[in-house]
């Protein structure tokens, strides 16, 4: 049912913000908008499973406009009669019956259905935002839908400029949209220059000899649209519509507390880097897919947790891996989103600043003169090997003893250690780890 929401806020912007004379209802702007950019056309914007304008083109009859305008007719016809939210005509509904891999939420409770409803489920569903993992989002902000508004004009003149262009990926053009209308490049006078975004200057071609989209990375959706001037904590509704059908349910996305990451990430190393945002939000990769990120509820700094950071990290009994100092570009961007997002969860500038004075207080200790059987060096590895609070700070008293110049500093690390809440030793410790693998180069 929430298809028929969006898609009303959808029609209520475009009435607003898009349309000179009297509201359009549903139906006009179905026949006088939508269905033209969408289906009006041999090559379709949008799947339509099962539909009159899927069975002229299953029967090749799709590029005659005539048949198309049939299909049109028929659809009003069959929509006019329908009362209930059957997943043939109202898009995102129930399949008629429970044994259906469509079937959905099937009820014993007659919910009835106008027309108007089926017209805007359809509108609604053509604002799905499609992400890596066969997930779609509907995003409950003016500013999102009627930007996706905004792209489906664009994505019907990409598609009349190139003519390989793949129909149907009306779902991942938008999240692909979203990333280019909200990025730093986007210019409203010349609105597809340099779309898609990244390396490509075209989609690439799949074997069928048709260029194609690849569906976005979820974690770049999710930064596009915390690019939002004056972003706020938004609702969006996460599902899949298929041969199966698949709902995740209302998650919250928590934008303000994403885009403090490369608000950090530009604070703490963009005096080095002038495309600063633009090398994080690329090269970010998560640890979780998007179906398991929405387990925690939210999308928010926990769940954009960075791709093999762990095994950096001391959990459990493993002690982690202790960073080398990156040699390639790629391989610094990694480290420093790292660094980044470990400084953000902790949310502390002490310890950041002690991490940073603690990382050169034992380089300058492990480049000083023997101490027995072990060099100064095999005491700092073993202290920064440490897997937990008590290992870290019996590995770091060898050196508190011996070390008058740094002392000070290194007691004031071993009280903050011992009052850090058991869920921040790990962050720190990697934290350390990094800044000791820089200070080392």
């Amino acid at each position: 049912m929430y298809t028929a929401y969006i898609g009303r806020r959808l029609l209520e912007l475009y009435n607003e913000h898009r349309h000179d004379g009297p509201p359009l209802t549903p139906r006009q702007f179905f026949d006088e908008v939508f269905f033209s950019l969408v289906f009006d056309d041999e090559r379709y914007l949008m799947l339509a499973n099962n539909s009159k304008f899927d069975q002229i083109a299953k029967q090749k009859k799709h590029k005659d406009p005539s048949a198309r305008r049939m299909a049109l007719a028929l659809f009003h016809e069959d929509t006019s009669t329908l009362n209930e939210p059957h997943g043939h005509l109202y898009l995102g509904g129930m399949a008629r019956g429970v044994e259906a891999a469509t079937s959905s939420q099937v009820t014993d409770v007659v919910i009835p259905v106008s027309p108007d409803e089926v017209y805007l489920s359809w509108i609604g569903a053509a604002a799905g935002i499609g992400v890596k993992g066969g997930l779609s989002m509907l995003v409950d902000s003016d500013a999102v839908v009627l930007a996706l508004y905004d792209g489906w004009l664009q994505y019907r003149a990409y598609m009349t400029q190139l003519e390989t262009l793949k129909p149907y990926q009306i779902e991942t053009w938008n999240g692909w949209w979203l990333i280019h209308r909200f990025g730093a490049t986007y210019r409203e006078d010349d609105p597809l220059r340099d779309f898609p975004n990244g390396e490509q200057d075209e989609p690439g071609k799949n074997n069928k000899g048709q260029h194609a989209f690849g569906t976005p990375p979820w974690i770049q959706v999710i930064f596009a649209l915390a690019r939002q001037e004056a972003a706020v904590t938004q609702i969006s509704y996460v599902y899949s519509f298929g041969q199966t059908n698949t709902t995740i349910g209302f998650i919250r996305l928590d934008l303000p507390e994403v885009n403090r990451l490369p608000v950090l990430y530009q604070r703490l190393f963009g005096q080095h880097d002038r495309h600063d945002r633009d090398n994080l939000e690329a090269m970010y990769e998560t640890q979780f897919g998007f179906a398991t990120a929405c387990q925690q509820g939210a999308i928010g700094l926990h769940a954009i947790e960075p791709k093999n950071l762990r095994k950096y990290m001391p959990v459990r009994r493993d002690p982690g891996t202790l960073p080398k100092t990156p040699k390639k570009d790629t391989d610094d961007i990694t480290f420093k989103i790292y660094q980044t997002w470990i400084i953000a969860m902790l949310n502390n500038d002490d310890l950041l600043r002690q991490a940073q004075q603690a990382a050169e207080a034992l380089h300058d200790f492990s480049k000083q003169a023997k101490r027995g059987k072990k060099t100064h060096k095999s005491l700092v590895n073993d202290t920064l090997a440490a897997g937990s609070s008590r290992a870290f700070v019996e590995a770091l008293t060898p050196i508190l003893e011996e070390d008058g110049t740094h002392k000070a500093l290194l007691n004031e690390l071993v009280h903050s250690i011992v009052k850090m809440p058991a869920s921040s030793v790990p962050l720190f410790l990697a934290l350390l780890r990094f800044k000791y693998a820089y200070v080392s180069a």
